[in-house]
C-alpha cells in the first residue's frame, strides 16, 4: 500500500472512531462540538493509546529523523503501547528542526518524502523564536486539524449560523484556508479582515464588523489580547456597543488583568478562554465555564494529541506539582510528525483526569443522545437532547510560568 493510501485509510478509521465528526455542522444548541470529547474515560484512553501507537509506528517506518533519534535512544515502535510509554522517547525542539532543514534541504529528514507530491500548499512559522520553520500539510491531515480547531471555536462560543471574523496576518501561508475549513465544520461564515485590513482604516473596519454583527449571530473572533483591546477601544470611541458574542484570545496567555480589560470592552461574551499549543501540533483549550469562573482549566483532545510536563534535560515527566517543559505529541500529522516536541515553555504539572466541574453535572445525560456500537464506534440516537456540558473532556490544569526558561 502506498503512503498516501495508508493515510487515507487511517483518516477513515479516525472518522469511524468518532474522532473526526462527519455530520457537521452540529445543531447550534449542542454544548460539545464532538460527543467523543465527553466519552467515558476508558474510551478516551483507548482512543488515545490506539492513535499513539499508530503515529509512532508510522513515524519510525516513514521518517528518517525519528528512526535516527529513536535508534540512539534504543527505542522501537513496539516499546510504545500506552501514554505512559511516551517517557521512553526523547524530547526534541525547534532548534533541531532548523538544523535538520539546513542539513537535509528542502524540508528536512522529519518529513515523509513519499507524501511531498501531495502537499498543495506550504506554511511557515511566524519566526518569533528564530528562522521560520516549514509546515507542509496534506489535505487528509488538514481534516484532523480542522476538527481540533472546530472543537476550540465551538467551546469558545462559536455556533452554527454565526460568523467568524479573522484578523490573522496572511503572511507565510497563515491559517486562512484552515480556518475556512473550521468555519465550514462549525457552520460559520468565515470573513478574513486581516490585521492590516483593520489598520488601513480602523473606523471603516469597525463599522463593517457592526454590520456583520447585526446579521450573523453569534459573531466571534480570534486574535492576540493586545489587538482585541485596541479593537474594543475603537468601538468605544465610536460610541457603539461591541458586536462580538464570542472572543477567543490567543498568542499571549491571559492574566487576570488582561481578562478584566477585555471584560470592560466586550460585554456580551460569557468568558475569555485561554489556549495552549500551536497549529502544527495540538491544542489544549479552556472551556467557557472555566473562563467565566477564572479557573484556568484546560481541556485536552486526547484522541488527537496529548501534552506532558517533562523535567528539562530528561525524558521523564515532572512529578505532580513540579515545574518542567511543556511537551506535545500530535496523532494526526503524517507528513511531518510531531512526537514529544518540546515547546520550551515552563509549566507546572497539575494535570488531572477528573472531569470538568461543569461537565460532571451533565455527563449522566450523554446516554440519552449517543451510544457506542459493539465495535466501539459512536452513533447518534434519533432523539436529540441539549445535555452535554462544556466543550472539553476531562480537564487538566497546567500552571504557566511565562517569565521562566526551561533552564531555570
Amino acid at each position: 500500500m502506498s503512503a498516501i493510501d495508508e493515510v487515507r485509510k487511517w483518516l477513515e478509521e479516525l472518522k469511524k472512531d468518532g474522532s473526526i465528526r462527519t455530520d457537521f455542522p452540529p445543531p447550534a444548541d449542542e454544548e460539545c462540538y464532538n460527543p467523543v470529547e465527553c466519552a467515558p474515560r476508558e474510551r478516551i484512553e483507548e482512543l488515545r493509546d490506539k492513535h499513539l501507537r499508530h503515529i509512532v509506528k508510522w513515524a519510525y517506518e516513514k521518517s528518517e529523523f525519528y528512526r535516527k533519534i529513536w535508534g540512539k535512544a534504543g527505542v522501537k515502535p513496539q516499546d510504545i503501547r500506552t501514554y505512559d510509554d511516551l517517557e521512553k522517547l526523547p524530547v526534541w525542539r525547534k532548534d533541531q528542526q532548523r538544523k535538520d532543514e539546513v542539513e537535509n534541504p528542502f524540508f528536512g529528514s522529519r518529513v515523509v518524502k513519499e507524501l511531498i507530491p501531495y502537499v498543495p500548499a506550504l506554511y511557515r512559522s511566524t519566526g518569533t523564536t528564530g528562522k521560520p520553520t516549514l509546515h507542509p500539510w496534506i489535505p487528509e491531515d488538514i481534516e484532523a486539524i480542522e476538527e481540533s480547531r472546530a472543537r476550540w471555536v465551538w467551546s469558545g462560543g462559536g455556533r452554527t449560523g454565526g460568523a467568524f471574523v479573522d484578523f490573522a496576518p496572511a503572511a507565510k501561508g497563515s491559517l486562512i484556508k484552515i480556518m475556512t475549513g473550521v468555519a465550514r465544520r462549525v457552520g460559520l461564515l468565515h470573513y478574513h479582515e486581516e490585521i492590516f485590513g483593520y489598520q488601513a482604516d480602523p473606523a471603516a473596519s469597525a463599522a463593517f464588523q457592526l454590520e456583520l454583527g447585526e446579521f450573523y449571530k453569534p459573531l466571534s473572533t480570534f486574535m492576540a489580547p493586545e489587538f482585541l483591546i485596541t479593537l474594543g477601544e475603537q468601538f468605544k470611541r465610536m460610541g457603539k456597543e461591541n458586536p462580538y458574542d464570542a472572543v477567543l484570545p490567543g498568542g499571549t496567555p491571559l492574566s487576570s488583568r488582561l481578562r478584566q480589560e477585555l471584560r470592560s470592552l466586550y460585554k456580551k461574551p460569557r468568558g475569555f478562554p485561554n489556549i495552549i499549543g500551536a497549529y502544527e501540533s495540538g491544542l489544549a483549550t479552556e472551556c467557557l465555564f472555566s473562563a467565566d469562573k477564572g479557573l484556568d482549566l484546560f481541556h485536552d483532545s486526547e484522541d488527537l494529541s496529548v501534552f506532558e510536563v517533562v523535567k528539562p534535560g530528561t525524558r521523564q515527566r515532572a512529578a505532580f506539582g513540579e515545574r518542567g517543559e511543556l511537551v506535545v505529541t500530535n496523532f494526526f500529522n503524517h507528513i511531518a510528525p510531531f512526537i514529544r516536541f518540546g515547546m520550551e515553555d515552563v509549566f507546572e504539572n497539575s494535570f488531572t483526569t477528573e472531569p470538568c466541574p461543569y461537565l460532571w453535572q451533565n455527563t449522566k445525560d450523554l446516554a440519552k443522545t449517543y451510544s457506542w456500537t459493539p465495535e466501539g464506534h459512536l452513533q447518534r440516537k434519533r432523539q436529540r437532547v441539549n445535555a452535554l456540558g462544556c466543550g472539553g473532556n476531562y480537564w487538566r490544569h497546567p500552571g504557566y510560568y511565562p517569565d521562566l526558561s526551561i533552564d531555570s
